[in-house]
């Protein structure tokens, strides 16, 4: 009876809080280790493995798994959530229904865990994995589907939140991982990013992917990452596609950059970072083609950092990003943090690139831990009392609003 009211009263803070905010204001260290491939059987294995799981599964979709009442064309109001923000036992109807009436009209959910969290015992951690059903990987929560079925009937729309080069939970045998050039040591070292250009690991993350769609899902947030620089990204499979491209394989020396100082870089540094991250973008498109065939109104956001809008150089050289080349694609939105510095141009900016104010999202930290009672008034117009925002979309987070 004690655990039941604990559950019960739990429900009732969260959503209490949330209802009140938003009335109010509108893995392990590796050693030094040299550019390995993995062993061509091993590779051929996994992808034959994963071909043969998509084939079988197919889409399980239809008619009662889309929202009862889509919102009309006012902007995005949305609540980002990881799944362990929200206690065991929720009533998800009458959450996503509370949600609705504090004028929320999307929830974006964590579809994964991208970071290691605390375990029982001293000094335990939880390696995590995924929040909804798939044979390819470890199952840590169950949610996103209840959660669909819960927000559709409200009239929500939900998406789901991924991180493409962060997976703590991954097996390390697999040879999937990234490795890092440290110059301190003068040798590559692991890191905790995954070869997005390793064939395998896209063989399984467009299985994974495609589980994901098969939720019931109405849209995808990419994550952004964080700081990356091209000293990480020189693996095997990027130095022969850049070799494919060019026609040469680049001087690590070259890639890794100097202290010298910009001017002093060699060009193949500028044809390196600009080739990689062109690569990266491209090998998301396949994804959202190959998803977008199976639900063509599958909606995709990908995030990027403020810098790289307002300093597209440095964007291009710490992150990886280039918005001009997401933008080419008018059938996605890009959602940006505007807390950062530098906040007062970003918006404006991307208007600029992108020439509608629809194809934004902008992020902004949700502030927790005030409890108040449920049955306030519904959202006011945020937009009206910041007007830079009118016809962009909101997203409030709950926590951090970027990946560390």
């Amino acid at each position: 009876m004690g655990s039941m009211m604990n559950r019960g009263i739990r429900t009732a803070l969260l959503v209490g809080g949330l209802v009140w905010w938003l009335a109010g204001c509108a893995g392990s260290d590796r050693g030094p280790t040299s550019i390995r491939q993995a062993e061509s059987s091993t590779v051929a294995s996994i992808s034959a493995q994963a071909q043969t799981l998509r084939a079988q599964q197919a889409p399980r979709l239809g008619v009662e798994s889309r929202p009862k009442d889509y919102p009309s064309g006012a902007p995005i109001t949305a609540l980002l959530v990881n799944p362990q923000q929200l206690p065991d036992g929720l009533d998800l109807t009458l959450w996503c229904r509370e949600l609705m009436r504090a004028g929320v009209t999307t929830v974006v959910i964590e579809a994964w865990s991208a970071s290691e969290t605390a375990g029982n015992g001293e000094g335990a951690r939880k390696r995590g994995g995924l929040y909804f059903q798939s044979s390819l990987a470890p199952v840590s929560r169950d949610i996103v589907a209840p959660l669909v079925g819960a927000a559709h009937q409200q009239g929500l729309t939900v998406y789901a939140s991924v991180g493409l080069r962060r997976l703590p939970w991954l097996d390390a045998g697999l040879g999937w991982g990234l490795p890092a050039y440290d110059p301190a040591r003068q040798g590559f070292v692991g890191s905790d990013h995954v070869d997005l250009l390793h064939p395998a690991y896209q063989e399984f993350l467009a299985g994974v992917l495609k589980d994901l769609t098969a939720t019931g899902i109405d849209g995808l947030l990419i994550r952004a990452d964080g700081k990356i620089g091209p000293a990480v990204g020189v693996s095997s499979f990027a130095l022969k596609g850049f070799e494919r491209d060019f026609g040469f394989r680049p001087d690590l020396r070259d890639i890794v950059g100097t202290n010298s100082g910009e001017s002093k870089r060699a060009p193949v540094y500028w044809q390196w970072i600009g080739w990689t991250t062109r690569e990266q973008y491209h090998v998301l498109a396949r994804f959202i083609s190959s998803l977008q065939r199976i639900r063509p109104e599958l909606k995709v956001v990908v995030e990027v950092h403020g810098e790289a809008i307002v300093a597209p150089i440095q964007g291009l050289q710490r992150y990886g990003e280039d918005v001009l080349e997401v933008s080419r694609d008018r059938h996605l939105t890009i959602l940006v943090s505007d807390t950062g510095a530098g906040r007062d141009r970003v918006v404006p900016r991307l208007k600029e690139i992108l020439g509608a104010r629809e194809r934004i999202w902008v992020l902004r930290p949700l502030p927790w831990g005030t409890v108040v009672q449920t049955g306030q008034a519904p959202l006011p117009s945020i937009r009206e009392r910041d007007p830079g925002l009118a016809g962009s979309g909101i997203v409030y987070a709950v926590g951090t609003p970027t990946l560390p």
